[in-house]
């Protein structure tokens, strides 16, 4: 059973229909599960957070706001349960991507001198806190909305701005060293 929309999907489970959360699952657990595994420290723990972010999802469905987008309504569980963990600070699990988008630098530029610096995210995970290294990740990998980040890290749409702000601006100057 496959959906275009996911709001149709919400009210579809609200209705009683397993099959539509079968298919937010199928939907959802890859992107919950990365991003959890770049928080975490081991696959299976963020795997065992996976599982109890749908979980919760499942069982809260019915009070999910109408308003809401879905994505950021789950990514928003999955942080919360970050935050209960004394180790959600932990960057040992991180693995790369091609690049990170600063304003003062062309992307096709940090490609190029890649392989002459440490990985990007390898370093993003030691210089950066742990909400700024949450806020990149969902906007650049997770291709977020500053509203949805926003909502997933329950912050203000400034706070998320200055947070990627400074991130970007932490990771720039420390990658022209």
């Amino acid at each position: 059973m496959i959906y275009t929309d996911d709001g149709t999907l919400v009210e579809m489970v609200r209705n009683g229909h397993r099959e539509a959360f079968d298919e937010i699952d199928r939907r959802y657990r890859g992107k919950i599960r990365r991003f959890l595994i770049r928080e975490t420290v081991s696959r299976d723990h963020a795997e065992d957070l996976t599982q109890q972010t749908l979980f919760r999802a499942f069982r809260d469905i019915r009070n999910m706001p109408a308003t809401e987008e879905l994505g950021a309504w789950l990514y928003r569980i999955a942080w919360r349960f970050l935050e209960k963990e004394t180790n959600s600070s932990g960057f040992e699990a991180i693995s790369s991507i091609d690049c990170i988008h600063s304003p003062e630098t062309d992307p096709a530029e940090v490609l190029e001198r890649r392989d002459e610096n440490t990985d990007l995210w390898i370093l993003a995970g030691k210089i950066l806190t742990p909400d700024e290294y949450t806020a990149v990740w969902l906007k650049y990998v997770d291709d977020r909305k500053i509203d949805q980040i926003a909502r997933t890290m329950s912050r203000s749409r400034i706070s998320v701005r200055v947070l990627l702000f400074r991130a970007r601006r932490k990771l720039l100057q420390s990658y022209k060293k």
